[in-house]
C-alpha cells in the first residue's frame, strides 16, 4: 500500500500522521495533545501478521509534531493515566508495508471542541469492532484547547461536512517592500537626490562675497583683492562657464555691477575681472610699489607679527607686477622686517640677522614671531 492509498483510505494526511501501536482501554488523546493539536483519531483493525491489538493513526494539525517525532521512531509513550501502560509511536509508513492490507472498515474519532465548559469528545463506533475501544475510551477529560479550534468526529472515512475541521481562512496578501517601492522608482528617486546634492555644491559650497567697490568698505563686503583672490578660486574648479559666469555677476552690486554691464551676460568670467581691475585695482606699476614697501615701518603700538603681515601683502603685489623677482621674496621680507621693526630685542632673540643667508619663508617667520610673543606674554603672567 503508498502513502496516497493511506490517504485515502482512511482520509488523513500522512505528513501530519503517526500510528501508534499497542492501543489498550487507556486514553490516548490527552497523552498525544501534549505533542501538538490533534484534528483526526482513526482506528485501524490489526493484520493476521502484527499484533493483534488495535493501531490508531493519530493526524495532527501540523506536521511539526511528527517532524519533532520522527527521529526517535519507534517511539516508547507512556500513558498520562496508568504509567505502566505503554504505546509505542512509529511512522505511518509502516501501514504501507506489502503485508499490511487494508481492512474493510476504518473508524475514525474525531475530537470537537464546543463553547461549553466541560468539552466533550463524542465517539461513533461501528458495533462489529466495539472491543477495541471499550465504553470508557468514550468519556474524556476536557481539553485545554482554544475554543476556536473545532475537530469533526465521523464514523466514515470521508468526514462529514458539517462537522469537518473549519479551514482557516486565507490571510490578505502583505505587500512587500519591492511592491510599495519598485526597483524603477528608488533609482528614479536616488538619481534626482544626488542631481539635487550636486547642484547644491555648486551653488552654495562656492559662493562669493559681493563687491561694490564702494570707498570706505561697507560692512560685510569684501575688498578688491580678496574678491579677486576668491574668483580666482572659482575660475580653477570644474564648473560650467556659466555657472562661473553667473556667481560672479551675482556678487557684484553697484556701482562696480555698473562697470561690467557694458560687456553683456556672455563675455568670459576672465574679462569682467579685467575690466574691474583697471577700475579697481592698483594702478601703481611693481617699482613704485616694492619702493613703497622698502619705506613701511612699522606703527606706534602695532604688533610685530600684524606689520609682517602687511609687509608681506606690499611684496605679493610687488612681485605679482614684476616689480622684485620671486626667488628673492623671502630675502627681501626677512631684511626690510629687519629695517622697519622698532622691537631690536625681539630680533635679537630670534637671530633674525643670523638667518639671512637661508632666510625663513613668511609662514616660518610668522609663527616665530607669535611663539615668542606667547612666550614673553606667559613670563609676564608669572612676574604679575
Amino acid at each position: 500500500m503508498s502513502m496516497s492509498d493511506i490517504e485515502k483510505c482512511y482520509n488523513v494526511k500522512a505528513r501530519h500522521s503517526l500510528c501508534v501501536l499497542g492501543i489498550t482501554d487507556y486514553d490516548i488523546i490527552a497523552t498525544f495533545e501534549n505533542y501538538g493539536v490533534i484534528v483526526k483519531v482513526v482506528r485501524v483493525a490489526p493484520s493476521t501478521e502484527q499484533t493483534g491489538q488495535p493501531i490508531i493513526i493519530v493526524e495532527f494539525d501540523a506536521h511539526t509534531p511528527v517532524t519533532r517525532l520522527e527521529p526517535n521512531f519507534p517511539l516508547e509513550i507512556k500513558s498520562l493515566q496508568n504509567p505502566a501502560v505503554a504505546w509505542y509511536a512509529d511512522n505511518i509508513k509502516v501501514l504501507a508495508h506489502p503485508s499490511s492490507q487494508p481492512p474493510a472498515q476504518a473508524q475514525s474519532l474525531s475530537i470537537e471542541s464546543s463553547d461549553d465548559s466541560d468539552n466533550a469528545v463524542s465517539e461513533e463506533v461501528s458495533s462489529d469492532n466495539s472491543d477495541y475501544i471499550p465504553k470508557r475510551y468514550i468519556k474524556r477529560q476536557p481539553l485545554k484547547k482554544p475554543k476556536s479550534k473545532s475537530r469533526a468526529l465521523s464514523s466514515d472515512s470521508k468526514p462529514d461536512p458539517a462537522v469537518r475541521k473549519k479551514t482557516p481562512k486565507p490571510a490578505f496578501n502583505t505587500l512587500t517592500n519591492d511592491d510599495l517601492n519598485p526597483p524603477e522608482i528608488q533609482r528614479i528617486v536616488v538619481e534626482h537626490v544626488i542631481k539635487i546634492d550636486a547642484f547644491s555644491t555648486q551653488t552654495h559650497s562656492k559662493w562669493l562675497r559681493s563687491f561694490s567697490g564702494k570707498v570706505p568698505k561697507p560692512p560685510g563686503e569684501s575688498d578688491f583683492d580678496t574678491w579677486c583672490l576668491n574668483v580666482d578660486l572659482l575660475l580653477q574648479d570644474s564648473l560650467p562657464i556659466d555657472i562661473q559666469r553667473r556667481k560672479i555677476l551675482e556678487s557684484l552690486l553697484p556701482p562696480a555691477s555698473d562697470v561690467v554691464k557694458q560687456l553683456g551676460s556672455t563675455a568670459p568670467p576672465r574679462d569682467y575681472v579685467k575690466l574691474l581691475d583697471s577700475a579697481y585695482g592698483l594702478v601703481e606699476d611693481g617699482d613704485e610699489i616694492f619702493a613703497h614697501f622698502l619705506n613701511t615701518n612699522q606703527d606706534p603700538g602695532e604688533k610685530a607679527s600684524d606689520y609682517l603681515q602687511r609687509l608681506q601683502t606690499l611684496l605679493s603685489t610687488a612681485v605679482k607686477r614684476n616689480g622684485v623677482k620671486q626667488s628673492s621674496a623671502d630675502r627681501q621680507l626677512l631684511k626690510q622686517f629687519q629695517r622697519g621693526c622698532w622691537d631690536h630685542s625681539l630680533i635679537l632673540t630670534l637671530q633674525l640677522e643670523a638667518k639671512a643667508k637661508t632666510p625663513p619663508d613668511f609662514a616660518e617667520l610668522l609663527l616665530l614671531l607669535r611663539t615668542e610673543k606667547d612666550r614673553r606674554a606667559a613670563k609676564l603672567d608669572r612676574m604679575q
